[in-house]
């Protein structure tokens, strides 16, 4: 199918579209344009190429994005879309010279996140009672080192609620396995941070929190930066859609009286 896109879609949009940069992750695209106009077209085209090829965009998922932010203040129906587990929306950052502005980036998406926490509860870490702390570490550390890796790539602070969440299963492992610590949250939640603090290279909770804590506001990219979703360690999440028939395609329009 990887192969097929290729000559289908990829080499296609390089010859017809050469100055529409796209990015494509199975049958997941994104095509950036410069206005409202161009965005329009491009996705006419892009529909008629795949009906040649027998092939159709998802009807739910394909449309035209606006990438709203402080310079772009115009409204449209669409201002976020899900790529690669990320959801590209506008957020709060900081500049350079500290002041607070809303800028669009991505963060991990909703859907990512549920599928996360799915995982989790599937360990059933309170549960895990006839096992050292250390234990759990082995087991699980490689999986929740990928999704920082990964998801933590940008706007870091959006993994704050499943640090927290995997943080709280822990507190609830510990007053089940330690007698001193049953019923008392709290005395186990000082624990587990003085257990952390003394043995950082053991546990994957208290310190990979610490890592990612900038303060209130993330940092913004410069304008001219460009969005490189790449993998550093551990796990790449799965193409969303399967289906190559229902190919989406999310065209972003930076809008063409804006400043770039």
């Amino acid at each position: 199918m990887n192969l097929f896109m290729t000559y289908a879609f990829d080499k296609w949009m390089g010859r017809e579209h050469p100055n529409n940069p796209f990015s494509r992750y199975a049958d997941d695209a994104v095509a950036h344009c410069r206005s409202e106009a161009e965005a329009k077209k491009l996705l006419a085209s892009i529909e008629e190429r795949l009906k040649e090829c027998k092939l159709e965009m998802h009807p739910e998922k394909s449309g035209i994005v606006y990438c709203k932010d402080s310079l772009r203040r115009q409204d449209y129906p669409r201002i976020s879309f899900t790529f690669l587990g990320y959801e590209f929306r506008p957020r709060s950052a900081r500049k350079r010279d500290g002041k607070i502005w809303t800028s669009f980036l991505p963060a991990i998406s909703a859907s990512a996140m549920k599928r996360i926490r799915q995982t989790i509860r599937e360990w059933k870490l309170p549960r895990q009672t006839t096992v050292s702390l250390n234990e759990l570490a082995r087991r699980f550390n490689a999986h929740i080192r990928g999704w920082m890796n990964y998801y933590g790539h940008f706007y870091k602070s959006a993994l704050y609620r499943l640090y927290n969440h995997i943080d709280a299963k822990l507190v609830r492992w510990a007053q089940r396995k330690y007698r001193k610590l049953a019923g008392k949250p709290t005395r186990a939640q000082a624990w587990l941070k003085t257990v952390v603090t003394g043995h950082p290279g053991c546990l994957f909770t208290g310190p990979l929190v610490e890592e990612l804590r900038y303060g209130q506001w993330e940092p913004c990219e410069s304008r001219g930066s460009r969005t490189v979703l790449r993998e550093a360690l551990g796990e790449i999440p799965g193409a969303y859609s399967p289906d190559v028939q229902n190919m989406p395609a999310v065209l972003a329009s930076r809008g063409g009286n804006t400043r770039t």
